[in-house]
C-alpha cells in the first residue's frame, strides 16, 4: 500500500511513496522521509490547500510523478495528453 498526494483540482498524482515512510502535508508545503531518514525531500509548491495525502492506497505496477497519472475512487487512469507531450520531448532530444 501506499500513500499519494493528489492535485484537488484534477485528481493528477505527483508523488506516491511507501505506507512506512513520514509524510506530512501543511498548509506551507508538503515534505517527505524516505529510508529510514536517510533522504528528505520537500515541496514547497504542493500544499494542503491545492493538494491532499491519500494513504492506503495500491499503487500502479510503474509510476510516474510527471502529472502522467490521475486517481479517483475508480482507480488510476493516464492523463494521455500529458504523456505523449513527455514522449514528443523525448524524442526532440534524441534527435538532437
Amino acid at each position: 500500500m501506499s500513500k499519494i498526494i493528489r492535485r484537488k483540482s484534477d485528481n493528477q498524482v505527483f508523488y506516491c511513496i511507501g505506507n512506512s515512510e513520514t509524510a506530512v502535508l501543511s498548509s506551507t508545503n508538503f515534505h517527505f522521509t524516505l529510508n529510514n531518514g536517510a533522504r528528505k525531500l520537500r515541496a514547497d509548491d504542493i500544499n494542503s490547500n491545492t493538494h491532499e495525502l491519500l494513504t492506503g492506497i495500491t499503487p500502479p505496477t510503474t509510476f510516474s510523478g510527471s502529472g502522467i497519472f490521475s486517481y479517483t475512487d475508480s482507480g488510476w487512469s493516464i492523463n494521455t495528453d500529458v504523456l505523449e507531450e513527455i514522449n514528443r520531448c523525448r524524442n526532440q532530444a534524441e534527435m538532437s
